[in-house]
């Protein structure tokens, strides 16, 4: 019983997509759009500002992740229709990939 419970718990909480934040309140960035769809990030390649925020939405009937290849931000799974969102308040060169689908490749420049 309680192994179902936290079987449960887990697999709820695997599926909803989380924020990774450093950026301060007062000082609200752009939030910009990444569509995944046919196995693929839209745009693959996005420069935006230190400040601002990416939000990734799953458009396509498999599950995907976007996840820093450097290992510090990840969306988590996103199912059909939800979206994960992650704010970048340094500059820097992101790549990342679909965790389930290796081929599935993006990059972030923050400036």
């Amino acid at each position: 019983m309680i192994g179902q419970t936290r079987r449960k718990f887990i697999s709820y909480f695997a599926s909803v997509p989380f924020v990774v934040s450093g950026a301060k309140a007062a000082k609200a960035g752009t939030t910009h759009k990444i569509n995944i769809s046919d196995f693929a990030f839209t745009p693959a390649t996005l420069t935006i500002k230190a400040g601002d925020t990416v939000r990734w939405t799953n458009r396509g009937d498999a599950p995907h992740t976007a996840d820093d290849k450097a290992g510090k931000w990840r969306t988590g799974t996103l199912k059909r229709g939800n979206s994960g969102q992650v704010t970048f308040d340094k500059a820097g060169k992101f790549n990342y990939a679909c965790k389930f689908h290796p081929a599935m490749k993006g990059k972030i420049s923050v400036t």
